[in-house]
């Protein structure tokens, strides 16, 4: 028994004593707290160390139940909380952790729900279900995810994993560390995650527990059935253990967004009247100054049906006393099956305000008269900042777009695992470890759009002046409506999708010497190899090509336009957020029968017959021949856009710990230095560029912007279409570390650590690839990857005082900063050429591709509080402010600039009760807004990079629950009770980008264990 454990039996200090400590303690926070509160008000955002351990720590682990057969067990809600706290306080480094309440029943159906609700982490949803995770502000990519002390493979192209793939009835316990230590693996600047799956030893006997239950939401009206069973065994004196566990879960919901794919900043207005003045078009700013809209305002109803299938085994073998071996097995299928319904409004034609009549005029004599009728009808608004908060459009310049959407995640995870631990004699144990892992996203090209639409008719108004923008006033010949069959045009239609194949296998080995009693040294090493692999997948352009802009080709009848549609959606704009009034009608398109329909010879025929006597024919035919020549249809073929990345690293670990007193308080402290080396090879296709050429104009529709150019390229299949890069690069690094511990009394410990972090490039900034943006005779853009970024680095301080003044209660503090330096931002080069382009003016590309940037520092603190009465009732409560050196400034934003996305302050509260049969929890989290992309597509097609802000978000979810007999219970929950909606805006908190309303949803079941 260790100084330490000795300490935390004893109950005997001297008053006196204690008091003086506390002083001391006192004055030590005060000072950390005086450096590292100045900056929390600054902004809105934080970070912290974590990382995950090479061999699992032992300090952290799932405590087994190994209670004495005359002590009185407590289970439930509380006894998970006093197994989550003795973890915490038993450990070295800052952890917090989350145990399954009892065998195959963990707080949440979803993991990523269930860690919002730990001190310093907040998630982002899909679908109103929680995705990723966030540790004290840093998101997803900043952190790194284990399972059983591993890194799993990801079916994301980048480094986030996604928590919604595994099921939470297949896990026994999370332990999250927000403070490095040498032998937790290097990767997370925010922290690590280390999911635990459940061992049969740990709770010897015979064990089984099973759910079924309903799932109902709301949006959707839907009712889905949902499953698990677990069952466990141990013989031969508890040496030898099985565990098997399933579980299935199945969504039918529904959500309604409203949104836009990009925010116009250039070219903002537009001087048109395709019937009174035919020749007249201009896209300006008409002397607006700054200006920022929406670029297309869509609204849609998208229905998925989420299917989470996960099977794990584990067994356990103790042969001899000494040795212990570890075999598991975790897989998880999780498919997801979406249908998009919506109406779309390419916002191409926006007069400009009244005050711009002037500068309208001023472009020349033939647009006079246009600018009288800016001066006299326009109706569009902009304010103080800029925002264009009222878009009336050009007259006879009114467009709507009906589209569907099917998309496909077919997903499966999947983790083989080896462990061995054995004591060599009483002071030397040797650990050693191996795994293997993957996953898939098997979509090649399964994605299918399809779209029709109203274009060059009428007019309508788009009123942005509420939290959702609406439609109104629109043109009735712009409405899904059978009747205006004959103006209701083909458009693009295409398939796409994306093949990720990933692959993870390492092998780790640790030893640990215990010198005495007081000292331990502790000596590892790691080879981890990760693989992974992009297809991408897309109908062919030139196929694509034959309905290219304003085709024409409209149907001929209303019963025509029936055999291709399942009616007409008319959703309630409350839905939607929007007032009474707003227009979000649409189309309901068979997506079977629009293929049908573009596939029939009869249609194609007349199809040639519009396009003969084009200026464009030529294209548009050659089109027609190669849709037929792909057997009528818009199958994907896999396109230029591929990479492959293989990164290796090899790591090794020293560090030594050991017991002492620091004035007279007893103390551990553990001091080490992590060693790691990655190297990369990087190969990815990129199309070639060989010329340009003018849009050629539809007939009936707007002009082409009048600098614009399309791109020629060579055949993606041909001699010379793609172009192959393969890239080597290779860094080092040295992470110190030291945590310290003192018991200034048996209930109250202070931890100081400080330490070296990193975080490795996004898989997807590293592989090489080439991609083109807007073409334009005054210069071109394109982006490229760089396969020599370096990962960012941060150097970590942390604080925190907890105190558990009882086994369910506990208060604690963390006080943290982090200085990262290294921050990759975008960087941009002008004046340079494409070679295989021919030199001439038009060949002047100004290129962005991500570079380390600056540094920027964080400071935050986290105040959490756990306390359980006497009569069953507790709370768990806790609250996360952060702050950075670097605030965002609406008004000199620069994509260049170092800013951290995902950084936001939190706040968790949890109300339990548990005695007798009820047992019930209500919880309510709320996340403040923060930077959620820093480079979201603005400009004018993609040509500048705009930041986009989640808005502060709240949710409260509710459990109760009756046990009808000692081991069953009947139970009811509800999610996102408060009908909260997800949004986004711009720079400015008007300037609208998205809203998502993914409803309540309600579950009703019944548990056993045995």
């Amino acid at each position: 028994m260790t100084m330490l454990e000795e300490a935390s039996k004893e109950r005997s200090r001297a008053t006196g004593l204690h008091r003086a400590r506390l002083r001391l303690l006192g004055g030590v926070m005060a000072g950390i707290g005086m450096a590292a509160l100045p900056g929390v008000a600054a902004a809105q955002t934080a970070p912290d160390a974590a990382a995950q351990p090479a061999a699992i720590p032992p300090q952290a682990e799932i405590l087994p139940d190994d209670t004495p057969a005359d002590d009185i067990v407590v289970t439930g809600i509380r006894g998970a909380i006093i197994q989550g706290l003795e973890s915490k306080r038993r450990s070295d480094v800052i952890v917090e952790s989350i145990k399954s309440e009892e065998i195959g029943k963990f707080p949440d159906k979803n993991l990523a729900e269930a860690l919002q609700r730990v001190p310093g982490l907040s998630i982002d949803r899909d679908g109103g279900e929680g995705r990723f995770v966030s540790i004290r502000g840093l998101g997803p990519g900043f952190n790194t995810v284990l399972l059983n002390g591993r890194r799993i493979a990801s079916e994301n192209y980048n480094r986030s994993f996604s928590f919604d793939t595994i099921s939470s009835d297949l896990i026994g316990g999370v332990n999250v560390y927000k403070t490095q230590q040498s032998y937790i693996r290097e990767g997370g600047v925010g922290g690590t995650v280390d999911v635990r799956t459940a061992r049969p030893l740990d709770r010897p006997g015979t064990h089984g527990a099973f759910r079924l239950e309903g799932l109902y939401e709301e949006n959707s009206g839907k009712l889905t059935p949902n499953g698990s069973a677990l069952f466990s065994t141990t013989f031969l004196d508890n040496r030898v253990g099985i565990l098997m566990s399933f579980a299935r879960q199945e969504r039918r919901n529904r959500t309604y967004t409203t949104g836009t794919g990009s925010l116009r900043t250039i070219g903002a207005f537009t001087a048109s009247d395709p019937v009174a003045y035919p020749a007249l078009f201009a896209y300006d700013n008409f002397g607006v100054s700054p200006v920022y809209r929406p670029q297309e305002f869509n609204r849609n109803r998208i229905d998925e049906h989420r299917v989470r299938t996960g099977y794990s085994a584990a067994v356990q073998l103790r042969p001899v006393d000494g040795l212990e071996v570890n075999l598991d097995y975790l897989r998880s299928d999780f498919n997801t099956d979406t249908t998009v319904n919506s109406v779309s409004n390419w916002l191409y034609a926006v007069n400009p305000p009244k005050s711009a009549a002037g500068a309208v005029a001023g472009n020349g004599a033939g647009f006079t008269g246009f600018a009288d009728y800016i001066r006299n009808q326009s109706r569009t608004e902009v304010d103080e900042n800029g925002v264009v908060v009222k878009m009336d459009t050009n007259p006879n310049a009114g467009s709507q777009a009906f589209n569907v959407e099917l998309n496909r995640r077919p997903t499966r995870t999947q983790m083989a695992g080896a462990n061995i631990a054995y004591d060599i004699d009483d002071s030397l144990q040797l650990k050693l470890d191996g795994a293997y892992s993957t996953a898939k996203l098997d979509n090649p090209g399964l994605n299918r759009r399809r779209s029709m639409e109203i274009v060059g008719v009428g007019k309508y108004f788009l009123d942005a002046t509420g939290a959702v923008p609406a439609i109104t006033d629109i043109d009735p010949r712009l409405n899904a409506s059978y009747d205006n069959a004959s103006l209701v045009q083909v458009r693009q239609q295409y398939n796409t999708g994306d093949l990720i194949d990933a692959k993870n296998y390492e092998f780790s080995g640790e030893l640990n010497w215990k010198i005495n009693p007081d000292f331990k040294v502790r000596v590892g090493a790691l080879r981890e190899t990760g693989e992974k692999s992009l297809d991408r997948y897309a109908t062919a352009d030139a196929l694509q090509q034959q309905v290219y802009q304003n085709s024409g080709y409209t149907f001929r009848s209303a019963a025509e336009l029936r055999s291709v549609t399942n009616g007409i959606l008319s959703p309630d704009p409350s839905l939607f957020g929007q007032a009474a009034g707003a227009n979000n009608d649409t189309f309901l398109i068979n997506v079977d029968a629009y293929d049908r329909y573009m596939a029939d010879p009869a249609n194609l025929a007349r199809l040639r017959q519009i396009i003969a006597g084009r200026a464009d024919a030529t294209q548009r035919l050659a089109a027609i021949d190669a849709f037929i020549a792909n057997g009528s249809s818009y199958a994907a073929v896999r396109t230029g856009a591929s990479s492959r990345v293989k990164e290796t690293v090899t790591s090794a670990y020293f560090d030594a710990d050991g017991d002492f007193r620091l004035f007279g308080m007893e103390s551990h402290i553990t001091a080490g230095v992590r060693y790691t080396r990655t190297d990369i090879t990087a190969s990815g296709f990129s199309r070639v560029l060989t010329g340009f050429r003018k849009p050629i104009p539809a007939p009936n529709g707007p002009p082409p912007d009048p600098l614009a150019l399309e791109g020629i390229f060579a055949a993606a299949d041909g001699p010379g279409g793609l172009t192959e890069l393969a890239l080597r690069s290779k860094y080092e690094n040295f992470l110190p570390s030291m945590n310290l511990k003192v018991l200034v009394t048996d209930d109250l410990v202070f931890r100081f650590a400080a330490s070296q972090t990193l975080t490795r490039p996004e898989l997807d900034e590293v592989a090489p690839r080439f991609n083109f943006g807007a073409l334009s005779e005054v210069g071109s853009f394109a982006s490229t990857n760089n396969t020599d970024l370096r990962p960012l680095v941060s150097t970590n301080l942390d604080a925190s005082l907890e105190w558990y003044p009882a086994a369910a209660t506990s208060f604690a503090v963390d006080l943290y900063q982090k200085q990262i330096d290294g921050l990759i931002v975008s960087g941009t080069t002008s004046g340079l050429t494409v070679p295989t382009v021919p030199a001439g003016p038009f060949n002047n590309f100004t290129i962005s591709r991500p570079v380390n940037g600056g540094d920027v520092r964080l400071r935050g603190a986290t105040f959490s509080v756990t306390h359980s009465f006497a009569f069953g009732a507790g709370i768990q409560a806790n609250y996360t402010m952060v702050g950075s050196n670097r605030p965002f400034d609406p008004d000199s934003y620069d994509a260049t600039k170092t800013t951290l996305p995902g950084v936001s302050d939190s706040f968790n509260v949890i109300g339990f009760y548990e005695r007798g049969p009820i047992a019930a929890r209500v919880a309510y989290n709320r996340r403040g807004g923060f930077l959620r992309n820093p480079s979201f597509c603005g400009g004018i097609y993609c040509s500048e990079q705009e930041p986009v802000f989640a808005k502060s978000y709240e949710q409260l979810d509710a459990r109760l629950g009756f046990n009808v007999l000692k081991n069953v219970q009947v139970y009811a929950e509800g999610i996102n009770l408060t009908k909260s909606s997800l949004a986004q805006s711009g720079r400015y908190d008007n300037l609208f980008v998205s809203f998502e309303n993914f409803g309540r949803r309600f579950t009703f079941g019944v548990s056993a264990r045995f």
